[in-house]
């Protein structure tokens, strides 16, 4: 089974109307993780927390639906490995690099109207090249996420 995303990708994200986010089960315990400063060791407390209060401005954007795909440094980019899903780029502000960088991985399921799924919250390599392929990892695990819950959207087990 494949994900039905809405199309085009990130379209309710951008469409300037209110939204329903809803995180998945393993996304909500990740976005606990950040908030308690463990989801990824390399990051500092002060980073985590940063990258918490952006990612929840991000949040906000994403159900009001103004997220920025374009631009010179948009917030959120659909992934050309799966087209099905997108990142929000959680940032920390202009002139701060990190070690590692946050990305949400959102997905639009076509079977509800104006909802959005988290589906994945991971961090990448921020100023080294990804050479364990861990952003094309995080965004498989988004995908079969997506696919799970629209599964169990369709048997009617989950909403």
């Amino acid at each position: 089974m494949t994900f039905s995303p809405a199309r085009p990708i990130g379209i309710r994200s951008r469409s300037k109307a209110e939204n329903s986010f809803v995180f998945v089960e393993p996304c909500r315990v990740e976005m606990q993780s950040l908030y308690e400063g463990t989801l990824d060791r390399d990051l500092t407390a002060d980073q985590s927390a940063l990258l918490f209060g952006r990612l929840k401005g991000l949040l906000q954007d994403v159900r009001n639906g103004v997220l920025s795909f374009e631009g010179g440094n948009p917030t959120a980019r659909v992934m050309t490995r799966h087209d099905c899903i997108y990142e929000v780029r959680a940032r920390p502000t202009r002139g701060r690099l990190f070690t590692r960088e946050l990305r949400l991985y959102c997905g639009e399921p076509q079977l509800v109207a104006r909802r959005i799924l988290g589906l994945h919250l991971a961090t990448k390599p921020g100023q080294a090249p990804d050479v364990g392929s861990e952003q094309n990892e995080a965004i498989d695990t988004a995908v079969a996420r997506a696919e799970h819950w629209e599964l169990q959207h369709l048997r009617g087990n989950g909403g």
